[in-house]
């Protein structure tokens, strides 16, 4: 072959190298066919270097060559540096979650569910390998591993290895392997996951598995509270009661008079329109002396009514105020509502169990006020308060037609007008608990479904029955623009970016010296 014909057993050479390479990384395999290719390019190259030899030496020894050893210098300079930075950065690895939801940062509530494991968890996830679901799954238990010891993750394809799924059979249902599974297994126990596997659908599932104790949540019926199978309504809680029932526990609707309310660990009363009877109150007060909670969220009534529910929560240290809160801060009214939509940040929650680690906006609508006094052998906190520019509207009628509203500084009370409390027994038993909300509105199926509110109440019961690796904020589980890739898509991107773009460059630049050495 001609010496000035050795350019083509270069170039050919090179792009079999390059394309055995690109095969290799992009697939992790080596066929015959590809080594061989592999080394014929190796070959080429060779002849050509050989071949080319006296060329190589001018160009060596040619003042453009040696004005570019400055350059060559720098460039291995930089990319020595460029290397230490990885080098430093694997070894003190750090993460930082820029997008507007934090949808990769682990939930305050998940980091203490696994922080708080102690025994080891086998966590097995069946997919079609290659998949996206499988790809986020491994992201998923990857971010969870830095958090604990516990949890050992594999992911299965039951179809490329179903030697070893039949170990898993006795755990899922073959003939339901449609759909991607999840399953969890502590000792003889296990939970199995259906459906998409979420950051908060595994911790659920985690909680359940750990906890082994599935407390009964009641909610009072007869009196027009919400209802807690309303899924299609604005007022409705049948999105919080879905979140409620994927953690531990089991939701009841319950009669105070008809029902036997002794398994209940928190009775709660949802919005009552109609006021308990003598009798059903005095099931409730019973309950929680001898050892239940109780959380009642109540919503604004006409100063001439009687609202005995409300009088007798002061035997709790609890004071209910016949009136509707008002807010008059512009920076905490939602737009083109009125002053009777209260939006609460973190500034509004006091510090304890419940509200101490909230980061979520919660909106109230029609509140009554709740303030503590005291009562023997209880301590009380409020949870919850408006602005300074608030106040406390006594008689709600004469707000009707009044724009804009205004306070009567003679008897209405104006400043931080507390919205929420709670009550506990001087020696911090678990139970016993009171939580009162003056709104039955922030756990409805109006502002759940927005993502706002569901915190607070989840928490409330929570700490209602003791379960303190519960009061936290829950995963963001929110649809976002995401992109997802495969591990081969991602190599291709790789390959695309980092050799793709600088090969064309460099084959451009020696196509231009070839011409230029004819010149």
């Amino acid at each position: 072959m001609s010496s000035r014909l050795s350019w083509i057993a270069g170039l050919l050479g090179s792009l079999l190298v390059v394309g055995f390479l690109a095969h290799r990384y992009t697939t992790s395999t080596s066929s015959p066919t590809m080594s061989a290719i592999g080394g014929a390019g190796a070959i080429l190259l060779l002849v050509y270097l050989w071949l080319d030899r006296e060329s190589a030496t001018e160009a060596a020894q040619s003042r453009q060559i040696r004005y570019s050893a400055g350059s060559l210098v720098l460039v291995f300079l930089a990319a020595c540096l460029t290397l230490a930075t990885n080098a430093l950065a694997i070894r003190h690895d750090r993460e930082w979650d820029v997008t507007a939801g934090e949808i990769h940062t682990l939930g305050s509530q998940s980091v203490q569910v696994l922080e708080s494991l102690s025994d080891s968890i086998q966590v097995v996830g069946f997919f079609q390998a290659g998949s996206m679901e499988q790809s986020s799954f491994g992201a998923l238990l990857e971010r969870f591993e830095t958090h604990t010891d516990a949890i050992q993750h594999q992911v299965l394809d039951p179809v490329r290895e179903p030697r070893a799924y039949r170990q898993f059979e006795k755990f899922v249902d073959p003939g339901s392997m449609g759909s991607d599974r999840v399953v969890l297994i502590q000792g003889e126990r296990s939970e199995v996951l259906s459906g998409r596997a979420t950051e908060q659908t595994l911790i659920d599932a985690l909680v359940r598995l750990v906890s082994g104790v599935e407390h009964q949540v009641c909610f009072t019926v007869g009196h027009g509270e919400r209802g807690v199978d309303e899924d299609g309504t604005l007022g409705g809680y049948g999105a919080v009661i879905q979140r409620l029932e994927g953690q531990n526990y089991q939701v009841l609707n319950v009669a105070l008079l008809r029902d036997d309310i002794n398994p209940c660990n928190v009775l709660v009363v949802a919005g009552a329109q109609i006021s308990l009877m003598a009798e059903e109150r005095e099931v409730l007060w019973r309950h929680v002396e001898q050892g239940g909670s109780l959380l009642a969220l109540l919503e604004p009534i006409n100063p001439d009514s009687l609202d005995p529910l409300s009088l007798e929560l002061t035997r709790f240290g609890l004071e209910v105020g016949r009136d509707l809160v008002v807010e008059a801060d512009p920076t905490r009214q939602l737009t083109g509502l009125d002053g009777t939509y209260l939006v609460l940040d973190e500034s509004s929650f006091d510090h304890h169990e419940i509200t101490r680690k909230l980061r979520h906006m919660v909106i109230m609508q029609g509140a009554r006020s709740i303030n503590t006094t005291e009562a023997a052998g209880r301590s009380t906190q409020i949870l919850a308060t408006t602005t300074e520019n608030a106040w406390a509207e006594t008689n709600p009628q004469s707000l009707m037609g009044q724009s804009p509203a205004v306070p009567d500084q003679d008897t209405d009370p104006i400043g931080q007008i507390p919205l929420g409390a709670a009550s506990w027994t001087n020696n911090d038993a678990i139970g016993g608990r009171v939580v009162v909300f003056g709104d039955a509105d922030f756990p409805s199926n109006q502002f759940v479904l927005q993502g706002v509110g569901d915190d607070l109440f989840l928490n409330a019961i929570s700490w209602l029955v003791g379960e303190e690796e519960q009061l936290a904020v829950r995963a963001n589980d929110t649809d976002a623009p995401t992109l997802s890739a495969t591990v081969a898509q991602m190599r291709v991107v790789w390959l695309i970016s980092i050799l793709g773009a600088p090969g064309l460059a460099l084959f451009c630049g020696l196509v231009r010296w070839m011409r230029r050495r004819k010149l």
